[in-house]
């Protein structure tokens, strides 16, 4: 799992640049699945076994109020929400992450309310390619 400031980061969903991210700002990147396990094979020897699925999740949080949360939900509910994702860090240790073919996992549940609260998102990516270049 890979955890981010928001400020060290330029995200982007669908060609879109996500801001207004709550207080923290934390943007969580992890994949589903181990990339590679040993097993024990026939004759007890230990191998490796690699796994190709590269599929990952994205976790953040928006404040109630951001314009950000309106396209999201626009995205959400269109006839074809599959949209492109990156993630590129300001560091000096840059990070590269991206994936075409990424969905919005599920609706977020919230209270309207008055004070500005957070939304939590969860993107589901099934092509999450990541390096440090």
């Amino acid at each position: 799992m890979k955890v981010f400031n928001s400020k060290d980061i330029i995200f982007i969903i669908g060609g879109k640049i996500i801001k207004d991210f709550s207080a923290g700002g934390i943007v969580k990147v992890e994949y589903l699945n181990s990339r590679s396990e040993l097993i024990s094979g026939v004759n007890e020897e230990t191998i490796f076994v690699n796994n190709g699925n590269l599929a990952a999740k994205i976790s953040f949080a928006l404040w109630q109020n951001s314009d950000i949360n309106l396209i999201l939900n626009a995205i959400m509910l269109s006839p074809v929400p599959i949209l492109p994702v990156y993630v590129k860090s300001k560091t000096t240790f840059k990070y590269h992450g991206f994936g075409i073919k990424a969905r919005i996992a599920n609706r977020p549940i919230t209270d309207i309310q008055r004070d500005a609260k957070e939304i939590q998102w969860e993107i589901l990516v099934a092509d999450w390619y990541s390096a440090y270049i």
